[in-house]
C-alpha cells in the first residue's frame, strides 16, 4: 500500500522503480523467476475518514491494479 499525496503518476513511477530494482536483484543473484509489485494507490483526504477506510480503499486499489496487469494488451 501506497499512501501519498503526490500525483497519481508520480507514485505509479514510484512502483515502476520498485519493480526496476526488484528485476535487477533477481538478475544479479541468477533468480529463476519473475517477481512483480502491484501497489494500492490512495491520497488521505476528506472523502477518506478512518483509518480503516483508508485501509480498505487501498486495498481495493490493489485488487485492480492486479487485475488490470493481467489484462493482455
Amino acid at each position: 500500500m501506497i499512501v501519498d499525496s503526490e500525483p497519481d503518476d508520480a507514485v505509479a513511477d514510484t512502483e515502476a522503480q520498485i519493480n526496476a530494482k526488484i528485476e535487477e536483484i533477481l538478475k544479479s543473484q541468477n533468480f529463476p523467476c519473475s517477481i512483480t509489485v502491484s501497489a494500492g494507490v490512495i491520497r488521505k483526504d476528506e472523502s477518506v475518514g478512518s483509518i480503516p477506510d483508508l485501509l480498505a480503499k487501498a486495498d481495493e486499489k490493489l485488487y485492480q491494479r492486479k487485475a488490470e496487469k493481467r489484462i493482455v494488451k
